[in-house]
């Protein structure tokens, strides 16, 4: 049945929009989640001005906190891909950042701080690995690579990025937003509304046909199948109700 599955798939015309879009919503997480593996360091200085505790005590505690919280949101992100689906956590797991974010931004103290940098990595912990296994299974096999490695790029932009907003924030101009005691607050939320944008987006992702047959859940593998045979992206909810599931049977050929 995963066979049936990965053939109907292939059959898909490679110049398929859909597939570039859930792409590109793969790939902004993945830019996410770089960013926010470096930007604690950059912000440093600001934070130790802030709550009076050393440069070099702030950036190895909070890489630690980080990085643990993202390999405990890592796991979790597996048992939950397995169990749940591909595209479960996408459904809010940038919520969870951007609240860890803004806790961070707006923290009154260092205790605040690091939890809002506990939270910034149970939300992005796993990103990379469900979206290229997301990839993997969703992609017709002729792009699958080629995809893959898109996704890769996703973090060098990300590392290049954060230098950029750093320059922009904590830099030269780190006056126009209010000097060293609050600069860092806005280089630390400045990316709340766009992942909060791509969040609304994902709602278009679909699961992964391999994974709906795995569990049983032919007809809305069916659906899936036939959304991106159209190059059309329909938010998940809809997506039964939109089709016809004895038309879809007939249309796509596959004897259950």
């Amino acid at each position: 049945m995963y066979d049936i599955g990965r053939i109907e798939l292939d059959r898909i015309s490679k110049n398929n929009r859909a597939f570039s879009i859930i792409m590109l919503l793969v790939v902004l997480g993945t830019f996410f989640d770089a960013i926010e593996q470096y930007n604690a360091g950059y912000a440093a200085t600001g934070v130790s001005a802030a709550f009076h505790i050393s440069a070099a005590a702030i950036s190895t505690q909070v890489e630690f906190i980080t990085f643990g919280f993202m390999a405990v949101g890592g796991l979790m992100a597996g048992y939950m891909g397995d169990n749940l689906g591909r595209r479960f956590l996408y459904s809010f797991n940038l919520g969870i950042y951007a609240i860890g974010a803004l806790i961070s931004a707006l923290s009154v103290n260092y205790i605040m701080f690091l939890l809002g940098r506990m939270v910034v990595g149970l939300g992005l912990g796993g990103e990379i690995a469900i979206g290229l296994t997301l990839i993997s299974e969703i992609m017709p096999t002729r792009i699958r690579s080629q995809f893959t490695g898109i996704v890769n790029v996703g973090p060098g932009f990300g590392i290049f990025a954060v230098a950029v907003l750093a320059l922009l924030f904590l830099g030269p101009y780190e006056g126009i937003f209010g000097g060293p005691y609050l600069a860092w607050r806005w280089f630390l939320g400045v990316l709340i509304l766009p992942a909060l944008l791509i969040l609304v987006y994902r709602r278009y992702i679909p699961e992964t046909p391999r994974f709906l047959i795995s569990k049983g859940r032919q007809d809305e593998a069916f659906a899936v199948i036939k959304m991106l045979s159209e190059d059309k992206l329909i938010p998940v909810k809809r997506l039964k109700s939109y089709y016809n599931i004895n038309e879809l049977k007939n249309s796509i050929n596959i004897m259950i």
